[in-house]
This record gives C-alpha cells, sequence and structure tokens, in this order.
C-alpha cells in the first residue's frame, strides 16, 4: 500500500452507505454520478435449459470522500482528501456505497455482501413507477430484519428520484402516502430528498445528510 493510500485509509473516518430498492429506480447511476471510484459485481449460473450462463448483478460499488470543515461539508476528491489530512484542515470521510441489487429473489446476496457491512440505507423510489413502490418499502422492510438498529443509530435517507420525468407536485403527494409506511418521520431537506440523477439534481444531498446523521 502506498503511503497516500495508507494515510487515506487510516486517517479517514469510514462511512458505509446501502443504496436500496426497487430495480430500475436509478441506483446504479446515482452511485455512478457521486462516486470517484466505481464498479459493478455480477454473479453467473449456468442455465441447463438453453446451455448458457446467466450473469445477474449482484452488486454496485462506489467510493468518495468528504471533507468537514467549520459549518460545511462537501465531497472532495482523493488528493483533497490528502491533502486536508496531511495539513489538518478538516474531518475526512471515505464514504463506501454498496448498491443492493434491486430484484426480490437475489435476497441471499444482499444478505450475504451488503448488509452486514453498511452503517444504514438511502432508499430509493421510483415515481414514474408507482408499481415499483411496493418492492422498494419491501426491502425497506428486509433491511430491517438484517440491519440492527436500522432507523435508530443508524440512517434513513429516502430518496425519490426521476425527477425529470414526474412533476415535483406529484412526487411529493406520492411521497406524502409513501412514508406513512415507514417507521421514522421524514422532513424533506432532513432525511428526505427529491432529485434526478439523470439531471444531477440534488444528487449530492442524500449523501451528505446521511454523514451529518451518521453516528461512526
Amino acid at each position: 500500500m502506498s503511503s497516500a493510500n495508507y494515510k487515506l485509509a487510516w486517517y479517514s473516518r469510514k462511512v458505509r452507505i446501502g443504496i436500496i430498492g426497487a430495480y430500475a429506480s436509478g441506483k446504479t447511476s446515482f452511485i455512478k454520478r457521486v462516486s470517484e471510484i466505481f464498479d459493478s459485481i455480477t454473479t453467473k449460473r449456468y442455465v441447463k435449459d438453453v446451455g448458457l450462463y446467466e450473469s445477474t448483478l449482484a452488486y454496485d460499488y462506489g467510493l468518495l470522500y468528504a471533507l468537514r470543515s467549520a459549518n460545511s461539508l462537501e465531497k472532495v476528491s482523493s488528493e483533497e482528501a490528502l491533502e486536508a489530512i496531511e495539513n489538518g484542515s478538516g474531518e475526512v470521510y471515505r464514504v463506501e456505497l454498496w448498491g443492493a441489487a434491486g430484484q426480490k429473489h437475489l435476497f441471499a446476496a444482499r444478505q450475504a455482501i451488503i448488509y452486514p457491512k453498511i452503517d444504514g440505507v438511502i432508499l430509493f423510489f421510483d415515481p414514474s413507477r408507482e408499481n415499483s413502490f411496493e418492492l422498494s418499502l419491501l426491502l425497506y422492510r428486509e433491511a430491517k430484519d438484517n440491519v440492527p438498529g436500522l432507523g435508530e443509530v443508524k440512517p434513513v435517507i429516502v430518496v425519490f428520484n426521476k425527477l425529470d420525468l414526474v412533476p415535483l407536485e406529484k412526487v411529493k403527494r406520492l411521497a406524502e402516502r409513501i412514508v406513512k409506511f415507514l417507521d421514522e418521520d421524514y422532513v424533506e431537506g432532513e432525511n428526505m430528498f427529491f432529485i434526478s440523477v439523470k439531471m444531477g439534481w440534488n444528487v449530492w444531498k442524500p449523501v451528505e445528510a446521511f454523514i451529518r446523521k451518521s453516528k461512526v
């Protein structure tokens, strides 16, 4: 390990966020947009009937750095994070994003790979597909059952994506209906956000809120 990587690894605070929600709700695009490093991990199984291997996305991984100085908290590059560590000019966070596959039948992958690692979740809803809400809620309940302290000492940040497709007022009405099925209280701008990953609207804010609320 290089000296720079050593300092980044040992002198930053670790924050690990699970990005969960129904498939096609924008989780992968979100991680790609906010991360400095991104990777997708797939698993394969042999399908005897067709004699081929089938690939299934197991999870996405993203890495970014954030710097807290005075009252600000902002995303920075790894070079800027290292400089802050060496100069003592702020508190550096190493933020890992673990994007859980959104298909219901991939519970085993989420249980083995995602849930044991994370300090809380960002929960995605896709208001352009109201029939996907039930799946996002199911994954929320699944996470609550498998992540001790989730919603208590471990934050749950709720995101409604795709504001480029659905008018904000309609999304807010949908949000009022959906959050009634969650255990926590949600306030816009604190632990609930309306974003567009495609357009880059408000994409940093859910991560910032998570860091501020995390206990790590």
